[in-house]
């Protein structure tokens, strides 16, 4: 069966928390060699969502084990020692766990207008968020172009514009450390971007307080009546992103 290991380095491969995502890969080092002790599946999945929220909540590893009366070593081998299925299923909760607790960060944004910004775009001019409210939706992403899972999500922004034609937007919001927008014009290019981008240091200071976030890539989700509806934290599929664009297209 895939390791605890190797599933949580790749579930932080979509996180831009640096070195807290690779200390928590510690957490599955030891091999499961003791036998399994008194854990639940549903602990199981419940320390691990503990564990990539404390960087929010402000908890250590060693107090969130506590709070469970177990260990980094005694959470292996119980995850080690069961079948795929039950693995997967861990897995699963701690993913919807750690969603949930990242969307419910963010609930003060929901049922309103984001924050507008003018500012210069790739391309020449400039780029009026407020032009692109209304009648569709948008996506307004925070990326790096050295950001490995940004880079992996841009294909599939340019194929779902491509595939809802006006229906659907993307406007990036870029936080390189460029001094002038027109440096990302290569970068541009080779991912065949097809949407607008500005810098996030040249839009206004009420955006950049509104769109700065700890992790990268963050995406914020308008829909056609202009109203924030959702945050992604992180990078989703293809298929994830069409999900979201159809639920809230709804009728329009």
């Amino acid at each position: 069966p895939p390791s605890l290991t190797l599933i949580l380095a790749l579930f932080a491969q979509g996180e831009g928390t640096g070195g807290k995502m690779k200390r928590l890969i510690v957490l599955a080092l030891a091999i499961g060699l003791a036998p399994a002790l008194a854990l639940t599946d549903e602990e199981a999945a419940e320390i691990l969502v503990d564990l990539y929220t404390s960087s929010y909540t402000g908890r250590t590893e060693e107090e969130v084990f506590a709070s469970y009366g177990t260990t980094e070593e005694e959470l292996n081998a119980y995850y080690d020692s069961l079948p795929v299925k039950r693995q997967d299923d861990i897995l699963t909760r701690m993913e919807e766990g750690y969603y949930a607790f990242l969307d419910s960060r963010f609930e003060g944004f929901y049922g309103k207008p984001p924050a507008l910004f003018t500012a210069p775009s790739l391309g020449g001019g400039s780029y009026e968020l407020e032009k692109d409210l209304g009648g569709k939706v948008l996506f307004i992403n925070v990326f790096a172009t050295w950001c490995p899972p940004c880079r992996g999500e841009i294909p599939h922004f340019v194929e779902l514009i491509r595939e809802y034609g006006g229906a659907f937007a993307v406007a990036g919001l870029s936080v390189d450390d460029f001094v002038e927008v027109g440096e990302l014009a290569g970068f541009a290019e080779e991912h065949g971007i097809n949407y607008p981008v500005v810098l996030f240091t040249y839009t206004s200071e009420e955006a950049q307080g509104y769109y700065s976030v700890e992790s990268i890539p963050t995406t914020w989700v308008v829909d056609p009546d202009g109203l924030v509806r959702k945050v992604i934290v992180g990078s989703r599929s293809e298929e994830g992103f069409r999900e979201i664009i159809e639920a809230y297209l709804g009728g329009y």
